[in-house]
């Protein structure tokens, strides 16, 4: 295949779904022109990079998630650290799939990152069975485009995009299930995107979720303990829940696992290299994860 094919084999899935979006300037419906890029009504275009992805901020941001640490989340995840989340998270879709009378059924991740999550997400699912490529589209948005360029790359079959949250470039009653996975949130849009009775998946951390790190990292400080019954309770307000999940485990580190985690975990942002320095060379052997699941149903 040319380079050229590789790169419209790249950009196919986002055509296939150009549908879906509005302007992120003007809110105007939007169309594939020329196969390079996506014009809304009033002319704001937005050109489909090579990769496959397109960036749809209306003006440049600055976020905290560098390539190191989204690389190092890449890792992270690779040796199986968020295994036993993602199996939940399959579990609970796959007994509200049935809700879905129309395909393909569409699972935004807000909060993407590198793409890891929705990639071992769907590809579960369709290894299930339940759910085939036909029938299951996936996209994903983040405010890092450096997490979206390391998704594009890694995983070809899914819809990349790099997008605000306050303003998620999709039309109203488009989608059938978030995630919004340690991510942050704005439950305002997501109702606005989600279909009736669609799905919003939360996750958040819970109160011991790397509690090694930071015993270490804030030690007699008010960042040594956490508490998500705030982030809920906010949750509450704008949703219905209808399922909350623990899913909580000890993974096993060596040093080289455990530097991957401290560089994924903004828990390490601001500390001082010698506090992680101790991590390390503390012959911990295991770390603690801790996660709550939260699931509600949209009612427009």
């Amino acid at each position: 295949m040319s380079i050229n094919g590789v790169g419209f084999f790249r950009k196919q899935k986002f055509i296939d779904n150009a549908n879906l979006f509005k302007c992120p300037i003007c809110s105007k419906e939007m169309e594939i022109s020329e196969i390079r890029s996506l014009v809304c009504l009033d002319n704001h275009s937005f050109d489909l990079a090579k990769k496959g992805y397109v960036n749809l901020l209306a003006s440049s941001r600055k976020d905290e998630y560098d390539k190191r640490m989204l690389e190092a989340r890449k890792q992270v995840c690779s040796k199986g650290f968020f295994d036993p989340l993602l199996e939940k998270i399959n579990s609970l879709v796959l007994e509200n799939i049935s809700n879905f009378q129309s395909l393909p059924i569409k699972i935004l991740d807000i909060g993407c990152g590198e793409g890891s999550h929705l990639a071992r997400i769907l590809a579960s699912l369709e290894n299930l069975g339940k759910l085939t490529a036909e029938n299951i589209t996936g996209i994903g948005i983040d405010i890092s485009k450096e997490g979206i360029q390391i998704a594009s790359k890694s995983y070809h079959h899914i819809v990349w995009c790099v997008a605000d949250l306050a303003r998620i470039p999709i039309k109203n009653n488009q989608i059938e299930i978030i995630l919004n996975i340690l991510s942050p949130s704005n439950y305002s849009e997501f109702k606005r995107v989600l279909v009736n009775n669609g799905l919003l998946l939360k996750v958040v951390p819970g109160a011991d979720y790397l509690k090694e790190l930071r015993i270490v990292f804030y030690d007699q400080t008010d960042k040594e303990t956490y508490s998500n019954e705030q982030v809920i309770k906010h949750f509450s307000n704008s949703f219905e829940i209808i399922n909350r999940s623990q899913v909580k485990y000890e993974f096993a580190v060596n040093e080289e696992i455990l530097k991957e985690v401290i560089k994924m975990s903004p828990l390490s942002w601001g500390t001082e290299g010698e506090k992680q320095e101790e991590t390390l060379t503390s012959g911990m052997s295991k770390i603690t994860v801790d996660f709550t699941i939260i699931l509600a149903k949209n009612s427009i």
